[in-house]
């Protein structure tokens, strides 16, 4: 009889757990279940995105390589504006910008960069845009806003190559002593077998020997 009181009291229990927490433990599962599915459909459809903005781009760049310059353009523009999330956009920013350059469209360039540093996704990508942007700003004789970008590059990957922009920048400012330098920083931060490293000592020897006077 015990025993049978103690069996109806756990299906009285059970009872009372299913009317209070059932609906809410059902609810619970299935929304767990629609979360595991809708993760897995969500990462599928970002491979499916990834892969087309690859694509894209390789399409971009072979346009660009055969001059076929409009099309390039304009597929550029697609990633950015339909694949901003993916390296492929930042890409096709960093090419609109070379474009620009080329024309010496430095405000066009600068917007091209602009859109990497402000809303790209990966840091080394970021840091690299500075720089460019940096460069662009020399070319049109803003020093401040060149030391700016400069000074805001986090990665210690770039570090030649702020260095090397940098000693531009104190040149451009007849600052020959500070540009020499910035110059040998540069060159110490590279290895023996970099591509830049001739382009930097020609930088470097075409300083007079007492540019520490300046």
């Amino acid at each position: 009889m015990d025993s049978y009181l103690t069996e109806q009291q756990q299906i009285e229990l059970l009872k009372k757990w299913w009317k209070e927490y059932g609906l809410a433990a059902v609810t619970g599962v299935v929304l767990a279940i629609a979360l595991g599915f809708g993760w897995r459909f969500y990462q599928q459809y970002e491979t499916v995105r990834s892969e087309a903005a690859s694509l894209m781009y390789e399409h971009m760049v072979g346009d660009f390589f055969n001059n076929t310059t409009k099309d390039a353009t304009q597929q550029a523009n697609t990633l950015i504006k339909q694949y901003p999330k993916t390296p492929y956009a930042e890409l096709a920013s960093f090419a609109l910008a070379a474009q620009a350059v080329q024309g010496q469209k430095w405000d066009e360039a600068t917007q091209h960069l602009q859109w990497v540093i402000h809303y790209g996704k990966h840091r080394v990508f970021q840091d690299l845009a500075k720089i460019r942007l940096a460069r662009v700003y020399l070319q049109q004789q803003k020093t401040k806003e060149a030391l700016s970008e400069l000074s805001s590059v986090k990665g210690k990957t770039f570090s030649a190559l702020v260095f090397d922009v940098r000693g531009d920048v104190e040149l451009q400012t007849g600052h020959q002593a500070q540009a020499r330098t910035f110059y040998q920083k540069a060159l110490d931060a590279l290895p023996e077998d970099a591509a830049n490293r001739p382009i930097l000592e020609m930088k470097l020897n075409s300083l007079p020997s007492d540019a520490s006077a300046s």
